[in-house]
C-alpha cells in the first residue's frame, strides 16, 4: 500500500515538472532543430528614385518589425540584430515615400548590402471645391461647381501621371485638366454632367479627389462636400451704357445672413473672351457704390459684379454694358461662362 501511494506521487510530480519547464535549448550541433542567434549586419543607403539623393530618416525593419534603425542624413544606415541564419523580410519605409520591402538571406559573420530606391507619393497640397452662379440675359441662370486642385511630387512635377474626382454616390468621375503645365489641375462640373436637377441636390454628398503617379501610387483626398449656393445674384443699375471717367460703379445691396465681399470685372466688349481689363476686389458687402481708379481707353466694355463668401463660392451679375469716349452704343457681348 504505502509502495502504491509512494510511485503514484513521483509520477504527479515527474507530470508537473514537465508541464512547468519548457523545452530545453537545442545545443547539441547534430540536432536538425539546433540553431544559433549570431549578429547580422545590414548595411545600405535610402534613396529618391530615379536619383542618388538620400532619404533621411527612414526606417528599416527586419522580420516581424520589433529590430530596426533609421537612415542618417545621407541615406546611409546600419542594421544590426542577433539572428540565426535564412531568409528576412527586410522593409523600409520613410513619411511621405510609397513603402519598399525585399526577402534577404542572411548568414552569421557576414555583412549583406541592401539598398532602396523609395517612389515619392504625390502631393495633394489644396482642393478648392466651389459653387458657381452666372446671372443670364435669358433665364434660365447658370449653376455649376469648380474643382482646382493643386499637387506636388517631391520626384517633380513631370511625374505626376493623372488627376481626377469621383462622386461615389453619383457613380461619377472626371479627369482634372492641367493648367499651363503648372502645379494646378481643374474641372468645371455642370448639372447636366453630374445629371442631377439642381446643385442643392449635391449638398452633403462626398466628394473625392486623387492624384497618381508614373510608377502608379496613389494619394487619395479626405471627402469634401460643397459649402454654400448663393442663389440670386446680385443686380447692377449703372453705368448701362455711354459714361464719363472716372468711372462710378452702383449696384443695389445684396443682403445675405452670412458675410461675403463683392469684387468687379471689367472686360473687352468683343466676340471672344478675354481676360479683365480693371478688377476691383475685395469690396466690402454693405457698399453700394464705388470709383474705379484706373483710366480705360476709348471703347466698349461689360462689366460684371460678384458676390462671394468665404469659401469662394460666388454669384455674378449679368453682363452690364460700359462705354468709353466716342464709341457707338452697343448691347454687351454674352461670352458664355466667363468668370
Amino acid at each position: 500500500m504505502h509502495l502504491s501511494i509512494r510511485f503514484g506521487t513521483i509520477l504527479a510530480l515527474m507530470y508537473w515538472l514537465s508541464s512547468c519547464i519548457s523545452d530545453a535549448p537545442r545545443i547539441n550541433p547534430l540536432d536538425p532543430a539546433f540553431t544559433v542567434n549570431q549578429k547580422i549586419r545590414i548595411q545600405g543607403k535610402v534613396t529618391r528614385f530615379n536619383t542618388t539623393t538620400g532619404i533621411a530618416n527612414a526606417q528599416i525593419s527586419i522580420g516581424s518589425g520589433e529590430v530596426f534603425t533609421r537612415s542618417d542624413a545621407n541615406g546611409n544606415y546600419t542594421l544590426e540584430a542577433n539572428l540565426a541564419d535564412g531568409s528576412y523580410l527586410l522593409r523600409c519605409n520613410a513619411p511621405g515615400y510609397a513603402a519598399d520591402s525585399t526577402q534577404i538571406n542572411l548568414q552569421a559573420e557576414t555583412a549583406a548590402q541592401q539598398n532602396f530606391l523609395l517612389n515619392g507619393l504625390p502631393e495633394l497640397e489644396s482642393i478648392s471645391l466651389t459653387t458657381r452662379h452666372l446671372g443670364s440675359f435669358i433665364p434660365p441662370d447658370a449653376f455649376f461647381i469648380d474643382l482646382l486642385v493643386t499637387v506636388d511630387d517631391v520626384d517633380g512635377l513631370g511625374d505626376i501621371d493623372l488627376v481626377w474626382c469621383e462622386i461615389p454616390d453619383l457613380q461619377f468621375s472626371d479627369t482634372l485638366q492641367v493648367i499651363q503645365q503648372s502645379q494646378q489641375y481643374f474641372a468645371r462640373l455642370t448639372t447636366r454632367q453630374l445629371d442631377v436637377s439642381a446643385l442643392e441636390a449635391l449638398q452633403g454628398t462626398p466628394f473625392f479627389v486623387y492624384v497618381r503617379d508614373m510608377q502608379g501610387d496613389v494619394t487619395m483626398s479626405d471627402a469634401r462636400f460643397i459649402s454654400r449656393i448663393i442663389d440670386t445674384a446680385p443686380v447692377t443699375t449703372s453705368p448701362t451704357g455711354l459714361t464719363g471717367q472716372p468711372v462710378q460703379f452702383q449696384w443695389q445691396a445684396f443682403v445675405q445672413p452670412y458675410s461675403f465681399i463683392y469684387r468687379i470685372e471689367v472686360y473687352p466688349n468683343v466676340n471672344i473672351a478675354l481676360p479683365p481689363v480693371a478688377t476691383i476686389n475685395s469690396i466690402p458687402s454693405d457698399e453700394t457704390t464705388i470709383q474705379l481708379s484706373t483710366t480705360l481707353t476709348a471703347g466698349e466694355y461689360y462689366w460684371v459684379l460678384y458676390a462671394v463668401d468665404a469659401f469662394g463660392n460666388y454669384s455674378r451679375s449679368v453682363q452690364t454694358a460700359l462705354i468709353i469716349g466716342s464709341a457707338p452704343s452697343t448691347s454687351p457681348t454674352n461670352n458664355g461662362l466667363i468668370e
